[in-house]
């Protein structure tokens, strides 16, 4: 009896295409998602250096509407393709794994 040999064919064979494309998916959320508050960011350093002009209102809660605002631009904008940024991050992250060595995410508990 060998106890070194696993018979693993009763074992249920992973979809490896199901699995990066559920990986490929939260890498574009996520690439989005920051291009996102990275342009929310943008929008909210460019009107400080602008000066006030109480658009928004006065006070706290002119700055939450501002705030708010600017993020809901930041998702309108990275959702129809923004600067590029959140692509540029995925087509990156694609070729640094693709650049790694296989076996070493295998063994990667994902």
């Amino acid at each position: 009896m060998d106890i070194n040999h696993i018979d693993n064919s009763a074992m249920p064979v992973q979809n490896k295409n199901a699995v990066s494309s559920q990986e490929e998916q939260k890498l574009k959320k996520a690439a989005q998602s920051f291009e996102s508050f990275f342009i929310a960011m943008l929008f909210e350093k460019m009107q400080k250096t602008a000066g006030s002009n109480n658009m928004y209102g006065k006070g706290t809660s002119g700055e939450v509407y501002q705030q708010l605002f600017n993020q809901a631009l930041g998702d309108k904008m990275a959702s129809q393709g923004g600067f590029g940024l959140s692509k540029m991050m995925v087509e990156t992250l694609r070729k640094k794994e693709a650049l790694s060595s296989p076996k070493l995410l295998d063994t990667i508990d994902r």
